[in-house]
């Protein structure tokens, strides 16, 4: 939805690589600031990670120390003890002898700080410990289930412990988190960790953490067992540990907020990490060794009416159960596709060369349009697909860049973006994917992809469709004009797509604008200016109302330019239609589809266009050949593919009697 995100993100604890595309890099010496009690994952101590590639746009603030100790609600055995140490500075601070007998007991904060006492499995309140020769002692408690999770004080005869000491510098805070758990037959876990402050500081219900829970264990049952992301060597569950691996196989979830204290709001992270959420996260511990994890807004009811205030679907109101279920299958992809393509989803080389040379840098590799694009597409087979029709909203840079958080309506009213370039919004290329050729070959392509640096992404994407990417490219983009993805009931949601409005008459070509208005281009059209896209329109001059924003006949890498041609009821002739490739790149291709008054399609490949030439078709000559005459055609279309996926290209159309 993470879901997704716009531009520059916002404080992320330092040892994270994130998935959003803002860089920067960790100096040397840089440090693990979240220690967790998880097994086989920083039991203790303080790791160094330096240099290790982040995505932030300033480094994390310095936390104390943490350590998290876990209550297991789902298998209440794996609750592990809190640990309490009392040190010897602590000791002569508050006079305590070698050998005395300390009374200690536990409490929680809530959110209005007030103080839960923690009870032990047996239900005791309180514990003794004797302090040794070095004056100092340690205790072990196993919380009770019911224990208030949050962070931890600790009392010793009636002192807090460490409260008179000058040490809060040095020592460990504490904190008590609940966890649910799940276990899959292949040895994966699920863990959704969270705090009863959080909650309760939220305002959700304590059978919220459950319900993401069971999203969660329906979206890796959707991902794994259904579409079959379960390869031995890629998947999750059986991945291959001389690229990439999560050493407990445990997918863990944290809820969070973006305010409060962080450590118990938010797990350690910082205390900005969830304005991104929802948001997936690796925790690099080696060159093959990460840790998964997704951030989830603990007040994601408030999430989704503010996401549906800016987001509005033609579905109506959203269901948070609904989306809920959606968000998590598609941050769960992120992780399961980050095992069968770490670069793919990182793409840490690239971002390294970023950082020392940003006024320079263009991306060797722009993956959103598969890592998005697909993650989105996936938000519907767990019934979420509001955003999948999402019209979304655009946002241009002065450096071009486009940001958008829409998916397939966003496209239709953009179609003229690079395809490299595309996000969210490729979830429809997706949906074309899987409708021609089916999951198996996705999940085929994306282990592929593993080896794209070297090879390029034409080559994958071929192999997936069994035919050649030009060809690939064409159908999808006669697919867009037809709306031919077998959507079914959901057709009437997806726009048409946005079409530069022509008029033939009297042997000249004449553009038409929002309001209906019309300038005679002559014979020959160097526009792709759009005049109206559904209920939004434009008039001359004025920016238009869907495409680019430019007013010349471009078309952007692997992206294509549609135009309507409707003919005056007056024009007794058809036109000897013609496409010119002006300059730069590789051939144009050049599709035409004539529509009869009966709604019936006529078809025609111009073939490629290379660039300085020309490729022309007398239609008159065309219809004939069908036993059809010109008033038997209702309009035209054109649809202009640029098959080079670096460079924008310009064309003309002409219009001879």
């Amino acid at each position: 939805m993470v879901g997704g995100w716009v531009a520059d993100k916002n404080l992320r604890p330092i040892f994270i690589l994130r998935e959003v595309r803002k860089p920067k890099v960790l100096p040397a010496g840089a440090v693990n600031m979240r220690r967790r009690v998880k097994l086989n994952i920083l039991v203790a101590g303080i790791i160094s990670l330096a240099p290790l590639l982040v995505h932030q746009t300033v480094l994390a603030e310095n936390f104390q120390n943490a350590s998290y100790f876990e209550i297991n609600l789902s298998n209440p055995k794996e609750t592990q003890p809190i640990q309490v140490f009392v040190s010897r500075e602590q000791s002569e601070i508050t006079h305590w002898r070698a050998g005395q007998r300390l009374q200690v007991s536990l409490f929680t904060e809530s959110a209005e700080k007030k103080l839960e006492p923690v009870r032990d499995a047996d239900g005791n309140l309180s514990w003794g410990v004797t302090l040794d020769a070095m004056k100092e002692g340690t205790l072990s408690v196993m919380p009770g289930l019911t224990t208030k999770a949050g962070k931890l004080v600790v009392r010793v005869n009636e002192k807090i412990l460490g409260e008179s000491a000058d040490t809060s510098a040095n020592r460990d805070t504490k904190i008590v988190e609940k966890v649910y758990e799940y276990r899959f037959p292949d040895g994966v876990k699920i863990k959704v960790h969270f705090t009863d402050q959080m909650l309760e500081q939220s305002g959700e219900s304590v059978y919220f953490p459950k319900d993401v829970l069971n999203a969660a264990v329906q979206a890796y049952q959707t991902i794994t067992q259904f579409k079959g992301f379960s390869a031995v060597g890629y998947s999750f569950a059986f991945p291959d540990p001389a690229y990439a691996y999560d050493p407990d196989r445990t997918m863990d979830i944290y809820l969070g907020s973006p305010t409060g204290d962080p450590e118990v709001l938010n797990h350690g992270f910082n205390a900005l990490s969830f304005k991104d959420a929802p948001c997936f996260d690796t925790l690099k511990i080696s060159d093959t060794q990460y840790q998964a994890a997704i951030l989830l807004p603990s007040n994601y009811k408030e999430f989704i009416k503010n996401w549906e205030r800016i987001n509005p679907s033609s579905l109506g109101t959203r269901n948070m159960n609904v989306d809920l279920r959606g968000t998590l299958i598609h941050e769960m992809l992120h992780v399961v596709l980050f095992y069968y393509n770490k670069n793919l989803n990182k793409d840490i080389a690239a971002k390294a060369t970023a950082i020392a040379q940003p006024s320079a840098f263009v991306p060797a590799k722009k993956v959103d349009w598969y890592v998005e694009g697909l993650a989105r597409y996936f938000e519907t087979f767990a019934g979420a697909r509001h955003d999948f029709f999402s019209q979304g909203f655009k946002q241009t840079l002065p450096d071009k860049i486009r940001f958008s958080r829409g998916g397939s309506n966003y496209f239709m009213r953009y179609p003229d973006q690079a395809f490299t370039d595309l996000r969210y919004e490729n979830a429809l290329f997706w949906r074309f994917m899987d409708y021609r050729y089916g999951m198996p070959a996705i999940e085929r392509l994306s282990r592929d992809f593993r080896d794209t640096p070297n090879r390029g992404f034409e080559s994958a994407l071929e192999k997936a469709a069994q035919t050649s990417f030009k060809d690939l490219l064409k159908t999808f983009a006669m697919s867009i004009l037809l709306k031919d993805f077998g959507l079914k009931e959901d057709s009437p949601y997806l726009k048409n797509v946005a079409k530069t409005h022509l008029i033939y008459r009297k042997g000249d070509l004449y553009l038409v604008d929002g309001k209906g208005a019309e300038r005679n281009l002559g014979k020959v059209c160097r526009t792709d200016w759009i005049g109206r896209w559904e209920n939004v329109s434009a008039k001359f001059d004025e920016l238009p109302a869907a495409g680019d924003n430019t007013k010349e006949s471009d078309v952007s890498g692997w992206a294509t330019d549609y135009f309507q041609i409707d003919l005056d009821k007056a024009e007794p002739t058809l036109p000897n239609l013609g496409v010119t490739h002006r300059a730069g790149g590789l051939p144009l291709t050049v599709q035409i589809v004539m529509v009869t008054h009966g709604g019936s399609l006529l078809t025609k490949d111009l073939g490629d266009i290379p660039s300085s030439s020309s490729r022309s078709m007398p239609l008159g000559q065309w219809v004939g050949q069908e036993g059809l005459s010109s008033k038997d055609i209702d309009r035209i279309y054109i649809l202009i593919t640029n098959t080079d996926p670096r460079v924008t290209t310009d064309y003309e159309i002409t219009a001879n009697s």
